[in-house]
């Protein structure tokens, strides 16, 4: 067997050993390991979806940068190409379809890997649990809608069995928390999706908190920007630079503060009172379809009617 096949072949089983790597640093009893078992898990899927790129052709590897040579693949001296180019070409050059929600989690991934090896990240291990099984789960069901498991090696097969089985240990680390948190949430409290951990244990006024993982942030602004930022296709809002999403952030109908969003239901949730549209009390005016307090089955806010008031 020829030196270039062997490093062609490698490429998946690479991606599956970081993979599982991961997995089990997942299971051991501190924050740093779990730090860098998501590291891990992310490096492999990034390395799984290239073996789709190397298998279409070996030069869609390359960095745009440089001009792809075949004995650099070879000897594996080249810039490979980052997550972005990655997504790209296995949709623009193979043809790959990629839901909107597929990569929204691998940004998210993505954010949270930069945030570790750049900056100062000091979550709880939930959220380390939490995103690396997610994770894993989404490798699992790429690997399984694009790639033929009857076709890759019998090493990169057992690799893939061993992940589905350290996959059922770390969901079980994940369960407990999720039995942890249901018992401290009260009874009927409305619950959003964390920013951090993606779990539904976020509860919202006065800022944030998460009964999974126990983020606490005392800013509404701030928490808001956060829910918002995550959860929102990762546009940070601007009146002026962003308008497609300037009517995601409105004054909250109850307490007027601006910190009232759009959340992952397309109702709107008050980082700051606690309100929603979910309970009944908000609706839209019928004139302008700003959210607002109806009294007495009203079909118009104030504003409007004002308006009306003053034209009559």
């Amino acid at each position: 067997m020829s030196d270039h096949h062997g490093f062609e072949q490698s490429l998946l089983h690479n991606g599956l050993d970081f993979i599982l790597e991961g997995m089990i640093k997942l299971g051991e009893d501190n924050v740093r390991s779990k730090k860098y078992a998501l590291l891990n898990i992310y490096s492999g899927f990034l390395l799984v979806m290239k073996e789709l790129l190397r298998r279409e052709h070996w030069s869609l590897l390359f960095n745009k940068r440089k001009e792809p040579n075949f004995k650099d693949f070879q000897n594996g001296d080249f810039e490979s190409i980052g997550i972005k180019d990655t997504i790209s070409r296995l949709k623009n050059v193979i043809g790959l379809e990629l839901t909107k929600e597929f990569e929204f989690e691998l940004e998210k991934i993505r954010k949270i890997r930069n945030r570790i090896e750049h900056f100062e990240f000091s979550e709880s291990s939930t959220v380390f649990e939490s995103l690396s099984v997610k994770a894993v789960i989404e490798v699992l069901e790429f690997i399984s809608e694009h790639i033929d498991t009857e076709e890759i090696l019998e090493n990169e097969k057992q690799a893939l069995q061993k992940i589905r089985e350290q996959l059922g240990v770390n969901i079980r680390l994940v369960e407990e928390n999720t039995k942890r948190a249901n018992l401290e949430v009260r009874n009927g409290q409305l619950l959003l999706t964390c920013y951090l951990c993606d779990q539904k244990f976020l509860e919202v006024e006065n800022g944030a908190y998460c009964y999974f993982c126990h983020e606490k942030n005392d800013d509404p602004n701030d928490a808001a920007n956060l829910y918002f930022n995550k959860h929102s296709a990762y546009m940070d809002y601007h009146p002026k630079h962003n308008p497609v999403v300037e009517d995601s952030y409105i004054d909250c109908p109850s307490c007027g503060f601006e910190t009232c969003v759009v959340d992952e239901d397309s109702l709107y949730s008050c980082f700051t009172c606690g309100g929603s549209s979910r309970d009944g009390r908000w609706d839209k005016c019928s004139h302008c379809q700003r959210m607002f307090c109806p009294e007495e089955q009203e079909m118009i806010c104030n504003f409007c009617f004002e308006e009306k008031m003053a034209h009559d």
